[in-house]
């Protein structure tokens, strides 16, 4: 999925989230890797530590958190895709995860929109994003982005069905 970088009204399936109940965003601290870490593992992907603190050291600006009561409680990343024939100003956004107990209250949005932000003060204009489905694809959308490609992935040791080797 991609949507170009620009900022979309938050909204609740329950009501509207008043501002004072948005959490403070803002770049990752050294202080809070531990915990962002943590919650990578737990909701996105288990790649190891270091490559993604060389990210994040290479692409500060692009690694945020969210914060209530000065504790993180949800983190978003990424980074320019490491493929020579996406454009240059494109980010890929590697992650979002907002801890459970703070989930459905629209700090996921807040932090997409200031993830946003950042990229377009990168000059850049194209976020792309992976989904696998589900309720991660209803996010996105909801928050303007919308399917450009599908991906299957078919184990190597099975061949590839003869209708999706014709396009």
């Amino acid at each position: 999925m991609v949507a170009p970088a620009r900022r979309r009204r938050c909204t609740s399936r329950v009501n509207e989230f008043p501002e004072s109940a948005m959490p403070e965003i803002g770049p990752l601290r050294d202080d809070e890797l531990s915990l962002a870490f943590s919650l990578k593992q737990e909701y996105l992907d288990d790649s190891p530590f270091e490559s993604w603190q060389i990210q994040r050291s290479t692409h500060p600006d692009l690694f945020l958190a969210a914060r209530v009561d000065g504790h993180a409680i949800g983190i978003c990343y990424g980074w320019p895709p490491d493929a020579e024939h996406v454009s240059a100003d494109t980010i890929v956004l590697q992650g979002i995860a907002i801890a459970e107990d703070f989930s459905g209250k629209c700090h996921g949005s807040q932090l997409l929109h200031a993830f946003e932000s950042q990229v377009a003060m990168r000059g850049g204009n194209t976020i792309s994003v992976g989904s696998a489905g589900g309720y991660v694809d209803h996010f996105y959308m909801k928050n303007g982005y919308a399917p450009t490609a599908f991906m299957i992935c078919i184990p190597a040791d099975r061949q590839i069905p003869p209708a999706l080797t014709h396009v």
